[in-house]
């Protein structure tokens, strides 16, 4: 079944905390690029000293755009939060969560992504992304791993192997990069909010564990500013590992009461657990510098607890899925033309 005409197919939240006004309205403008789906806008503010609702929508009424809401909070509570307390207000059949400086990639995406989903059958859905660092004079495409490592994994109809690359080799998707049916974003985000505050890509995880219908979108739908964000990358990110891990282990507890019956998957999945509580400063971004003599004799315990994870772990670090970095320069001039 295809959007009808009157019906609202997508919803876009937009979540704010003190952002960059620009990064804001090239956002919004991303959004009101796409064609031939009929679309909402949520702009949902985290307690922002400032969150300059009154330039969105003198932009908006520019635009011509009528179907929004503008979400204010007294107070901060946190990125998990802030998307949840939006569902109330969601209208679309199909949800896109972005933050400001990540855009929508082309004016086709959200029209063939959420149709591609319906004619699927599916659930939630990822996308490949364009990484990006902002340079003064303009943006700067960058090669980075892409995640997930193995997408096609995903759209095969064995469902253990897919909740096996997800959830054991933890190989997880970027949140900016994801689709999700309304119910389905409903039910996992308020999930998700009672077990952290800022990973809201936990409830990706989650949703393997219950076997939802997931697929890979295989096209680019965002260009995805890699450089910002408590998850980003590089040394800006480093301060946030700590209480991110935290959430991770915390939503891995949860799934482990949550999984089925398959013993042995269980089992795995637990070893993996408690290996990764005891070596959580090692991240495959930030070997380099360490102890490596020490970093081999922690590989070797996971060898002894899970062979192919360690296979599965050394090959996605000597050879990664990276990010394109040709794009369109067209639609990224669109994207900027803000005035």
């Amino acid at each position: 079944m295809s959007q009808t005409d009157n019906e609202i197919f997508v919803t876009v939240i937009v979540a704010t905390y003190n952002p960059q006004l620009n990064k804001v309205l090239e956002t919004i403008n991303s959004i009101l690029l796409q064609e031939d789906v009929k679309k909402q806008i949520i702009i949902a503010d985290d307690g922002s000293k400032a969150n300059n609702f009154a330039q969105y929508e003198s932009f908006l009424k520019k635009k011509g755009f009528t179907d929004y809401k503008l979400l204010s909070s007294s107070k901060n509570q946190g990125t998990i939060r802030n998307f949840a307390r939006c569902t109330k207000e969601c209208k679309g059949r199909y949800i896109k969560m972005i933050s400001p400086g990540d855009y929508i990639y082309d004016s086709s995406t959200l029209h063939d992504w959420a149709e591609w989903m319906e004619k699927n059958g599916l659930l939630m859905s990822v996308g490949d992304a364009f990484y990006y660092e902002r340079k003064n004079d303009g943006y700067k495409l960058i090669k980075e791993h892409s995640f997930p490592q193995a997408p096609k994994v995903l759209n095969q109809s064995n469902e253990r192997k897919k909740k096996y690359y997800q959830l054991i080799y933890n190989d997880y998707w970027l949140g900016a990069a994801t689709l999700i049916e309304r119910e389905t974003f409903e039910k996992y985000i308020n999930i998700v909010k009672d077990l952290a505050v800022y990973g809201e890509d936990n409830m990706y995880r989650i949703a393997a564990c219950d076997g939802i219908r997931r697929g890979y979108y295989q096209k680019q739908v965002v260009m995805y500013e890699a450089d910002t964000g408590v998850s980003s990358l590089g040394d800006k990110g480093n301060k946030w590992h700590s209480t991110l891990m935290d959430e991770w282990i915390k939503t891995n507890e949860f799934i482990l009461k949550r999984l089925d019956v398959d013993k042995d998957f269980k089992r795995k999945f637990e070893k993996f657990v408690c290996w990764k509580r005891q070596n959580v400063d090692i991240r495959e971004a930030k070997i380099a510098g360490k102890n490596l003599t020490k970093i081999v004799s922690r590989v070797v315990v996971l060898y002894f607890c899970i062979p192919d994870m360690t296979v599965w772990s050394v090959r996605r670090v000597l050879f990664p899925r990276r990010s394109k970095i040709n794009i369109n320069s067209r639609i990224v001039c669109n994207i900027f033309e803000i005035e």
